[in-house]
């Protein structure tokens, strides 16, 4: 049996591609050379150049916590990297913006998304560091305040969308759309060991965690005696669920 979805996606873009092509429209133009790397040689480069990039992000991202040993660059160097790999990625969302025709079609656009989520959140940090003050603003110079605890952690959580760049790469093998078509297809049976999955983490999670708080906590109170602060592995019925999981 010849499952025809697994083809139609792929008819569509040919045919999508083909008339880009042959369209008078710039924003086709530019769309196609967004979006299909083998369009042409330009396309292939840019493609090539953007992969490289988010390459680079992720060894700086690796460099910057000091992964597998790595030993990190100065801030200063991290700093204008990160900010010239920003640039980049926003001169891509600018021409992925203007490529749309309209408001609908930008919204239904799953990379735009994804340039969105992962460009956008460096910017609400600078901003909000300049709001600040803080001495995060400009890592190559020296100042003599710190930034507020709160601000930080905000700026740190911005910062982890960055990874969301690595989903481009998707784009670079045109049979990805299998997996999605398989999980679409599979979905009603993968429901089955995802249950039983969240059942046996809550079931296990709450029994190890009354376990071991009778044994480290309830057991030493009655006895008279006095459990040290942080004597039990999990704090709540929350923290052993996940550890279950």
């Amino acid at each position: 049996r010849i499952d025809l979805e697994y083809y139609q996606p792929a008819a569509r873009h040919y045919a999508w591609a083909r008339y880009a092509k042959h369209s008078r429209d710039w924003r086709l133009h530019l769309q196609l050379f967004l979006e299909d790397w083998q369009s042409s040689l330009g396309a292939f480069l840019f493609s090539l150049a953007a992969t490289l990039a988010i390459f680079a992000q992720v060894v700086m991202m690796l460099l910057e916590t000091n992964s597998f040993g790595l030993r990190s660059l100065d801030d200063c160097a991290l700093w204008l990297t990160g900010w010239a790999l920003t640039g980049a990625f926003t001169v891509e969302l600018i021409l992925r913006t203007i490529s749309k025709r309209s408001v609908g079609e930008m919204c239904l656009s799953a990379y735009w998304w994804v340039d969105v989520v992962s460009v956008v959140p460096d910017y609400v940090v600078l901003t909000l560091d300049l709001a600040a003050g803080s001495s995060h603003v400009n890592q190559c110079a020296n100042h003599l305040g710190d930034s507020d605890n709160v601000l930080q952690v905000l700026s740190e959580v911005l910062r982890c969308f960055r990874v969301v760049r690595i989903l481009k790469i998707a784009r670079l093998n045109p049979d990805t759309t299998v997996i999605f078509r398989a999980i679409s297809l599979s979905m009603r049976a993968l429901l089955v060991p995802l249950t039983f999955l969240l059942i046996g983490a809550f079931f296990f999670g709450a029994v190890i965690y009354y376990l071991e708080r009778i044994e480290l906590v309830v057991v030493p109170a009655n006895d008279n005696r006095t459990a040290p602060a942080g004597e039990t592995p999990f704090n709540d019925l929350g923290e052993a669920i996940w550890c279950m999981i």
